[in-house]
């Protein structure tokens, strides 16, 4: 089994709490006013009051309805994406004993994180997973989900980014000189990746199903510049 290190990133768990939360707060705005109705029937009926009153909930429930379905929309989307790394996270643990997998990775100033990075025999790897289900594929420029380019944000973009980052923060601290391969994993079992172990623009692209093939899919690499102990070291500092 792998060795693994780090836990998984709060930012996730936390927004989806957040937005749920808020969620829940305006969900309970229209039982304001059935409780002033309550009242005006169990106190003093008045018929003014009731009807503001009755006015007052159905407008409180055109009008808050959109907003927590929304909220609640963005939760859900953070909870599938916390619910993505958890399960990718339980494949990693099945890698063989000279695998070493840290998760939530970040790297000094660099703002965001790294979802995995796994160091093998095969050299360094870069996980990002994501959540989205449907067929992935690639426009020449873009990847694509049922023929359409992703909206929330470039993937390639995103993942060069973290490929230097990491790759100028190995160099920073004495474990330069590694390769790093990069690796865009669809979680979800809804997910059709059509690449197999192709790169797309020099990034993987595979869903769930074909990650653990992956790292075997890579000859060994030879850890010349910087040995795999000091990498590992270096990124236990991180997580």
């Amino acid at each position: 089994m792998a060795k693994f290190y780090g836990n998984s990133d709060p930012y996730l768990r936390n927004k989806d709490v957040e937005y749920y939360f808020f969620a829940g707060v305006l969900a309970i705005f229209p039982f304001a006013g059935l409780v002033v109705i309550l009242w005006a029937f169990t106190h003093r009926f008045n018929p003014t009051s009731f009807s503001i009153a009755i006015f007052a909930t159905i407008a409180l429930v055109i009008l808050m309805g959109p907003i927590v379905t929304q909220l609640k929309l963005v939760s859900g989307r953070y909870y599938r994406g916390r619910a993505a790394e958890k399960n990718i996270a339980q494949l990693l643990h099945k890698l063989p004993d000279d695998y070493t997998v840290f998760s939530n990775v970040r790297l000094g100033d660099h703002k965001g994180n790294l979802d995995f990075v796994v160091v093998g025999p095969g050299g360094v790897f870069i996980l990002e997973v994501k959540a989205h289900g449907g067929d992935i594929g690639y426009n020449g420029h873009a990847l694509t989900v049922n023929g359409r380019a992703f909206a929330d944000k470039n993937f390639f973009q995103q993942m060069h980014g973290e490929t230097w980052a990491l790759k100028n923060y190995l160099d920073a601290h004495g474990a330069g000189g590694v390769y790093i391969h990069a690796a865009l994993v669809f979680a979800s079992p809804h997910a059709r990746a059509h690449f197999g172990y192709n790169l797309v623009n020099h990034i993987y692209v595979v869903q769930k199903d074909f990650l653990l093939g992956l790292f075997s899919q890579c000859p060994p690499y030879q850890y010349a510049a910087a040995p795999k102990e000091k990498v590992e070291q270096v990124l236990a500092g991180v997580v």
